[in-house]
């Protein structure tokens, strides 16, 4: 056995080693660094990944060292980056090893020979605002963010502007940004008012808007139970409505999108955003109906 000062001399080698190791200018292997996403990339392959993610770019700061991946195929969209993201992440993970973001992660920055609290590793659709995960490294481990839901095909619902209300459209042969804005406004109000009163017994729903900002709105609601999965008590629900106002000729086009995660919890929410899962793989029949049920109720709002 090592004596106790043997043990505390190697400790504190490992730590100034450490130190000094971190506080390196990783700018400075800018190259090296590049030619080992290559060699990243080559295990995503290796392992079966490939076909869902690739390495895309790599960026270098002082401190810190940020990969991108994407997928491998140009005509792909971010609702099926997501449904191929989900079945890759469920056929790992149903093999009882860890997270599949983990392994991603613990892989990364092995092979680019970094610290983990270097690395971040971050996987972006082609609008990231539909699909963004990052992973991180930190003292307790590999940290995921996926703070946004996940993308599909948006719906485009046109509307005549002979059919809305009055109130909408000021000139009716004249459409003005300030007539899209009125559009949004409404939808918005209908759904704060809409879900204010949902959620579970002992709490009502959350509902924020991430965003209203040139006919452009996106409102998200969480803490709701029993809204798109009726029968499923187990469940928490998180819902992303996205709904944008253009005009197009003598018609008012709507941007129309409703996607929704579930999570388990009988009395409270679960605390992880990561609990959740994309209700499209597993209940699309009923998300299918809300989403049409929601869409049918929004366009009875502003028609007359």
């Amino acid at each position: 056995m090592k004596s106790a000062k043997t043990q505390l001399f190697v400790i504190f080698f490992t730590l100034v080693n450490y130190f000094a190791y971190s506080q390196t200018d990783l700018r400075k292997d800018s190259d090296f660094l590049r030619s080992k996403t290559h060699e990243y990339d080559e295990w995503l392959a290796a392992k079966g990944f490939g076909d869902v993610l690739i390495v895309d770019s790599l960026t270098v700061e002082e401190h810190k060292v940020s990969v991108f991946l994407g997928y491998p195929h140009a005509e792909q969209t971010d609702f099926s980056l997501n449904v191929a993201w989900e079945k890759l992440k469920n056929e790992y993970e149903s093999k009882g090893k860890c997270l599949l973001e983990e392994n991603l992660f613990n892989n990364l920055f092995f092979t680019l020979e970094v610290s983990p609290d270097s690395v971040q590793l971050i996987i972006l659709g082609k609008q990231e605002y539909l699909f963004r995960i990052d992973i991180l490294g930190s003292e307790l481990g590999v940290v995921v963010m996926d703070k946004i839901a996940q993308a599909r095909d948006a719906e485009k619902i046109p509307i005549p502007v002979i059919n809305l209300k009055n109130k909408y459209i000021q000139q009716k042969d004249k459409i003005k940004s300030a007539d899209l804005n009125k559009i949004t406004s409404e939808i918005k109000l209908f759904l704060q008012k809409y879900y204010k009163t949902k959620g579970a017994w002992w709490y009502f729903a959350e509902v924020e808007v991430v965003k209203d900002f040139e006919h452009d709105l996106i409102i998200e609601i969480t803490d709701l139970k029993n809204e798109i999965l009726k029968n499923e008590r187990d469940y928490f629900e998180y819902i992303r409505i996205s709904i944008k106002a253009e005009k197009q000729n003598n018609n008012i086009i709507l941007t129309y999108d409703l996607m929704a995660k579930y999570g388990s919890g009988i009395f409270l929410a679960p605390r992880s955003v990561n609990d959740y899962k994309n209700m499209e793989i597993k209940y699309a029949n009923s998300l299918e109906n809300y989403r049409e049920k929601i869409k049918s109720m929004i366009h009875k709002q502003l028609i007359k």
